[in-house]
């Protein structure tokens, strides 16, 4: 090839390659980054490595270069070399074998991790590295990140990677997902979303049964292809995976836990160009109507030019009154804090006052008795007497002479440790509306 244009994949038969896979093979030609969200065992990653030998074996100046291929353990490294190596046999390339070596990590010089090389006679080389940013430091040429959604620091990796585009490099990210918010499928929909601009190829199993997998396959076993058959044989597999298959077979990320909706439902439904309408109406708004609201209990706010928002009055959203009853009246929060805040001093009021006390019925001779630490429900009537009374001084409460005289008390019908009290408190008003009205005298 004398034209740097010339695709490579050009050099290769239809017949070996499936329709996505020599897609993949274009756009790694055409791009500076390729990302391919896939289905399980469809040979996307085994296609990689043909782009790896095409790349590597290929003069620089013809667009060739060393080729970094990153799998998250050795044995992807150990398979991804060994079809490289058959790629490179049928194409009778000029190759030299395997070679095993060790990679020195800079930053921790008492671990060596194994790499495999091959040396093309381009000049160029395959290798593959252990995933981490620190080697690809001084590389440049082709990256292949596989399954990248299982790399223990992807967003670092692909850091790094995306680094050597400066010089002309090439980066191929290419992964089943691995969960809604794993950096991967963050990557995936940042591209989509036009936030990267980067080329995006996605492969589902039922893509891949179309462009012919399961017909691959019967060639390769010698069994006879039929509709029937790759109709069967499609089910099994998709029941082999079980609840697994939307996100290993269909390229559809697991959700997180406490999604409703998982995000990537939505981002894959959403239509750029649907138009959006606006409601909007006249600011007929005016004093009157906002001095209603506030009157009947309703909340308002102001916006000050400054972007500041005051509320003129907080409601509650309490859907009962006092005694159990519904109530679609408005209450101001105020009434509830301190209906909160006088329970809460009458209950430390007796347990300050009755420490283990005796409870007995009005009328109990015990009640007379000093030393007995007898209660009985008139003394604790007495008590919120005079206690509603502090309350009304502290601003709480009002109308208390009248009220708490109508406080009840009462021992229980069948629990003898228990006395049942309804006490009827009026919280005392808020100034909230001045209605004044101006009267000339003459």
């Amino acid at each position: 090839m004398s034209d740097q244009n010339d695709k490579p994949v050009a050099l290769i038969g239809d017949a070996l390659f499936l329709a996505y896979q020599s897609r993949l093979m274009a756009e790694v030609w055409a791009h500076q980054v390729v990302v391919y969200e896939k289905s399980r065992r469809t040979g996307v990653s085994w296609c990689a490595s043909f782009i790896a030998d095409l790349f590597a074996g290929l003069d620089p100046r013809q667009g060739g270069m060393d080729v970094f291929y990153m799998g998250y353990n050795l044995e992807m490294a150990r398979e991804f070399i060994d079809y490289c190596a058959e790629h490179a046999a049928a194409m009778q390339a000029v190759a030299g074998a395997v070679n095993e070596t060790f990679w020195n990590d800079p930053d921790h010089p008492e671990k060596d991790v194994k790499i495999f090389r091959i040396d093309m006679a381009s000049g160029n080389k395959i290798l593959t590295l252990p995933s981490v940013p620190r080697a690809l430091r001084g590389m440049q040429g082709l990256v292949i990140i596989d399954e990248a959604a299982f790399h223990d620091d992807l967003a670092e990796v692909l850091k790094a990677a995306l680094a050597l585009l400066m010089w002309g490099g090439k980066v191929v990210i290419i992964s089943t997902h691995n969960g809604d918010t794993n950096p991967f499928n963050v990557l995936v929909q940042d591209v989509r979303a036009g936030r990267r601009p980067y080329r995006i190829l996605r492969t589902t199993f039922d893509d891949a049964l179309d462009d012919g997998l399961y017909r691959k396959i019967c060639e390769k076993s010698g069994e006879d292809w039929s509709p029937e058959a790759q109709a069967q044989w499609r089910q099994e597999i998709v029941g082999f995976y079980g609840d697994a298959a939307a996100e290993e077979l269909f390229c559809i990320p697991s959700p997180s836990s406490g999604a409703y909706i998982p995000l990537v439902l939505i981002e894959q439904r959403t239509v750029a160009d649907t138009p959006v309408l606006r409601w909007s109406c006249d600011a007929t708004f005016d004093d009157a109507m906002r001095n209603v609201l506030l009157g009947d209990g309703m909340s308002t706010f102001l916006v000050g030019q400054d972007g500041t928002v005051t509320i003129e009055r907080a409601v509650s959203t309490s859907q009962m009154d006092a005694n159990g009853n519904a109530t679609t009246a408005w209450r101001d929060v105020m009434v509830h804090a301190t209906i909160s805040r006088i329970r809460y001093e009458w209950n430390l009021f007796i347990e300050t006052t009755y420490p283990r006390a005796k409870l007995a019925d009005d009328g109990s001779a015990l009640a007379n008795v000093a030393t007995a630490g007898v209660v009985t429900p008139s003394i604790l009537k007495n008590s919120w007497v005079g206690q509603s009374k502090l309350y009304e001084n502290q601003g709480w409460i009002e109308n208390t002479s009248t009220l708490s005289k109508q406080a009840r008390f009462i021992l229980h019908p069948t629990d003898r440790n228990r006395v049942d009290c309804a006490l009827p408190v009026q919280v005392i008003g808020s100034l909230i509306v001045v209605a004044t009205s101006i009267q000339m005298q003459v």
